[in-house]
């Protein structure tokens, strides 16, 4: 919530606006923050109630996050911090945006949104922990993203990305030249 009330107060765009018009629609991604039409998402299901904190999953942890992020009003909200809705592909681009520098090549004509040293930044850890409290191994962040740790493909230096709630992750592995949301 706070990260949108900054975009509405220095831009003046409701953020689903602002993300429309400055990200989404540049890259060509079919992706919006939020949606009028919650009938147009495909919502998670939770397939295990087994979580770290719930080795038993008595406590039906997965089902309550699928039903609260997959309720209509969550859907049709603008948090952009927890639902950026879009298809895989979308979310691929953005990452082949970021692993290439801050631009990508569409139709022939170069797309920038950010400058390679402000990729560089956001995208280099800046704060590691040898027990992220979530996943309860060791784990480095970027500003934004997750960048290091003991899985893969965070496992390799220099991949940077996400998870998703309870259905996806992306990265982008500069090394390899790969951007994928799986």
């Amino acid at each position: 919530y706070a990260l949108g009330e900054v975009i509405r107060r220095v831009d003046g765009r409701m953020p689903r606006d602002f993300l429309a018009q400055e990200v989404f629609g540049p890259l060509g991604m079919e992706a919006s923050l939020g949606v009028d039409d919650v009938s147009v998402v495909a919502r998670p299901q939770a397939m295990s109630e087994v979580t770290f904190e719930d080795p038993e999953g008595s406590e039906r942890r997965t089902s309550r996050i699928t039903q609260l992020f997959g309720a209509p009003d969550v859907l049709r909200a603008q948090v952009p911090a927890a639902n950026g809705i879009g298809t895989a592909e979308a979310l691929a681009r953005f990452y082949a945006m970021l692993q290439q520098g801050g631009a990508l090549t569409l139709d022939g004509r170069e797309v920038r949104l950010l400058r390679p040293e402000t990729v560089a930044e956001v995208t280099r850890v800046h704060v590691s922990t040898d027990m992220d409290l979530s996943t309860r191994f060791p784990a480095s962040y970027g500003l934004g993203f997750i960048a290091g740790g003991v899985f893969a493909p965070f496992d390799r230096a220099g991949v940077f990305g996400h998870s998703g709630q309870q259905s996806t992750i992306s990265y982008a592995d500069p090394a390899l030249g790969l951007a994928v949301d799986r």
